[in-house]
């Protein structure tokens, strides 16, 4: 058995999945299908409205221990020199270009917490279990009528035997087979900002785990009794500020960016030699990967990055 299978099989609270949408003059759109996968633990897919399309990339950030939004950044290169993306930089520039212009190319879309629990520790609440948005043994928090749901219950183990992708004797021996998950995109949440996804997940839900706590606290009652068990020293933490009767107050997070502006096809096409964003404000977190970078190097990094990127699930 793979060991980032073994390892996220044994983790019971992480990041599941990042969701990114590009802005559409970067994308080649010969290239993206209305959904395939391109490489391990990375899709691509367009979603259409009356109005646009959305150009998504969805990484299976399981596996990821170092900086998540590093090993995003590495995604997109890793999408550039397949040419799914049109970026007119040399190689040993284009990680530098895509770090400091993150903002212009891409933009958070969707972020997904899970919290796996060991058998027997939850039951499924059946009479939640109906109607067309729910799959097999799935249960929804009651903003789905709305939005995007919020939070989310569901069996792993009929999830994973119904996509048929890994061995049914270690599916059916998983150690937490039931998971809660909280998906935070811009329909339901007003803090879907690159800049929040610096860190690992430890750091990273440190800074959303009020926002979570405000939503568990409006939405958790639907999934019944939630024992506390030593593996979810976070979810613990959501548990306990969102039974206070304190006022939960978010800081450290930033918001939403508003769209993205339009680039012309001649600003796509003629980057200057430089690497410097249009904008002349310090940016800490590119001086930060920056720095990282020098220290690794190139080779090392990719081959973390490539050796990272995986997921058993949903």
């Amino acid at each position: 058995m793979d060991s980032a299978i073994e390892r996220t099989s044994k983790r019971a609270e992480g990041i599941d999945t990042i969701s990114i949408e590009f802005f559409p003059n970067y994308v080649n759109e010969k290239l993206w299908f209305k959904k395939r996968q391109v490489f391990l633990g990375v899709s691509l897919e367009i979603r259409e409205s009356k109005y646009k399309k959305y150009y998504l990339c969805h990484i299976q950030a399981e596996a990821l221990n170092c900086n998540i939004l590093w090993n995003v950044i590495w995604t997109v290169k890793s999408l550039c020199l397949r040419s799914f993306l049109i970026i007119n930089r040399e190689n040993d520039s284009l990680f530098h270009y895509i770090l400091k212009n993150r903002h212009s190319i891409f933009r958070l879309a969707e972020l997904d917490f899970y919290f796996d629990f060991p058998r027997n520790a939850l039951q499924l609440p059946s009479e939640e279990i109906t109607g067309e948005r729910r799959f097999a043994t799935t249960v929804y928090s009651k903003d789905h009528k709305k939005r995007k749901s919020l939070w989310i219950m569901y069996d792993r183990i009929s999830d994973l035997l119904y996509r048929n992708q890994l061995p049914k004797a270690f599916v059916k021996n998983l150690l937490f087979p039931t998971r809660i998950e909280v998906r935070l995109c811009r329909a339901n949440c007003a803090y879907i900002h690159l800049d929040n996804i610096k860190g690992d997940f430890y750091q990273i839900f440190s800074r959303y785990q009020t926002y979570i706590a405000k939503t568990w606290r409006k939405h958790g009652f639907i999934f019944g009794e939630i024992p506390i068990i030593e593996q979810h020293p976070f979810f613990n933490t959501i548990l306990f500020l969102s039974s206070t009767n304190k006022p939960l107050h978010i800081t450290g997070l930033e918001k939403t960016p508003r769209p993205l502006n339009k680039i012309t096809e001649k600003e796509l096409f003629n980057f200057s030699d430089s690497v410097n964003d249009s904008s002349e404000a310090k940016d800490d977190i590119y001086d930060e990967l920056y720095k990282d970078f020098e220290k690794y190097k190139v080779d090392n990094i990719e081959m973390i990055h490539k050796h990272c990127i995986y997921s058993v699930s949903k």
